[in-house]
């Protein structure tokens, strides 16, 4: 029961990040295609060619920055997770955390940053006369892309909680001592079959360490 709880609740968090990146994406598909092919009235009042007076070099920069916003994101997910007890206890251990969270909060500057930049981008854009309204909007797909990030972190950093975990290891330690008298009334009921006991008794356990293996291979719903 407690093993069959804990990958219940690793898969209901992996569903939720495959959602939210999903939502992720598609915020940053709309952001891109928004910025590089939006256009507006002109000076001479067509109402087209807006666009043309943005700088030649406006949309090379915009997809450079479109890259690396996702090359970060990629980055900071696929960082390894260092959430455990055991390196929050271990002096050595410690060191990693220091040496993870340092990579982290330098990926989380870089993204802010690109996120700052592409605020940016809608400003220059209604310099050159994007509509106010637009520009808002597309301020608004920013703030969306941000909330997306915001919970795919979330989704990454905290893990399943850990009065959970240490009682499902204790659980599968403590369970051969309830269950052992089981298997020697199986035993007897046998006429003494050594042969299938021990194949049910190894059965039984392989499966809840299975069970166990699996729960902590899905913990980390990016990895």
């Amino acid at each position: 029961f407690p093993l069959t709880f804990l990958i219940q609740s690793v898969f209901s968090r992996r569903d939720q990040a495959l959602q939210r990146l999903m939502d992720f994406k598609s915020a940053l598909l709309s952001t891109a295609l928004f910025t590089l092919t939006c256009d507006w009235t002109s000076k001479d009042g067509s109402p087209v060619g807006g666009r043309l007076m943005l700088p030649p070099n406006f949309n090379k920069i915009v997809l450079d920055d479109l890259r690396n916003l996702l090359q970060l994101v990629y980055q900071y997910l696929s960082m390894p997770s260092v959430a455990h007890a055991r390196n929050m206890v271990f002096r050595p251990k410690q060191k990693s955390i220091r040496r993870v969270h340092a990579v982290q909060n330098e990926l989380i500057q870089r993204l802010n940053k690109c996120m700052f930049d592409m605020s940016l981008h809608t400003e220059v854009m209604r310099r050159y006369g994007f509509p106010s309204g637009e520009a808002s909007r597309l301020h608004q797909f920013h703030q969306y892309l941000q909330q997306r990030f915001e919970h795919l972190r979330a989704l990454k950093y905290y893990r399943t909680p850990q009065s959970t975990r240490s009682f499902g290891r204790a659980y599968l330690i403590i369970l051969p001592w309830l269950i052992g008298p089981y298997f020697a009334w199986v035993y007897e009921e046998t006429n003494r079959d050594y042969g299938f006991t021990l194949t049910l008794a190894g059965f039984t356990y392989v499966i809840l360490l299975g069970l166990l293996n699996t729960q902590r291979g899905l913990e980390d719903p990016f990895v």
